[in-house]
């Protein structure tokens, strides 16, 4: 008796099933805990091989067209550096509900005064390469206009030509903070770009060049 209980069990062992790793499923987690991309969907592609590399613009010999400048000051969210060598003092029409900067002549805006304001143009260039032109405001030629935010954005400026900086501004002091980035971060990679090329790109379709341009008939009530 106790020896057909046995074999029934050796029987019943013998007829479960044994389940075994798939040799592609083992491999697949050999390279999982090797760090290695797996194969691509078994046909033995190494994924690592054609992920593409962070600077592969540069590596490619690829150069970027510069299609957008925008004009603005630095976002609070960011640290920048401004070009230690390029500027450019000039007279601007600052339509802040709209948005928009136009460049003209000063003899152009003596009707809109108030609206039009000197500043100096700083290239500028974020942590993640946003190339833009930041317009510092200069003095006014009776320094009654120039107040602390003004004084503090051209220290920020300046200061930004060997450091990397963030400005914010701070409402009680009546000034813009400037918090400096560490030291070891790297040097800003700044667009093989003249000045005259920046400018020209930010201020395509924004220049006035006479008295009848649309712009300024509006302020003057004209349409």
């Amino acid at each position: 008796m106790s020896t057909r209980k046995h074999a029934s069990a050796q029987e019943a062992q013998q007829s479960q099933p044994v389940l075994q790793a798939e040799p592609e499923a083992a491999m697949n987690g050999a390279a999982a805990a090797n760090g290695a991309a797996p194969p691509l969907d078994g046909l033995g592609i190494d994924l690592a091989a054609l992920r593409l590399d962070q600077n592969y613009v540069e590596t490619a010999g690829v150069e970027k067209v510069l299609t957008t400048v925008p004009i603005r000051k630095p976002l609070k969210t960011e640290f920048v550096r401004t070009h230690p060598e390029w500027h450019f003092d000039t007279m601007i029409l600052d339509l802040k509900d709209e948005g928009e900067v136009y460049f003209a002549p000063a003899h152009l805006l003596t009707e809109v005064g108030g609206i039009a304001v000197p500043v100096s143009l700083r290239p500028t260039i974020s942590r993640l390469g946003v190339l833009f032109l930041w317009p510092v405001r200069l003095p006014m030629d009776d320094r009654r206009r120039d107040n602390a935010w003004h004084i503090s954005a051209r220290e920020a400026a300046a200061l930004a030509h060997s450091r990397w900086i963030s400005l914010r501004a701070n409402r009680a002091l009546g000034a813009y903070e400037i918090l400096q980035g560490a030291s070891t971060l790297s040097e800003p990679v700044w667009p093989g770009k003249t000045l005259e090329e920046i400018l020209e790109v930010a201020f395509r379709g924004r220049i006035i060049n006479d008295y009848t341009h649309p712009v300024l008939r509006s302020l003057r009530g004209e349409m």
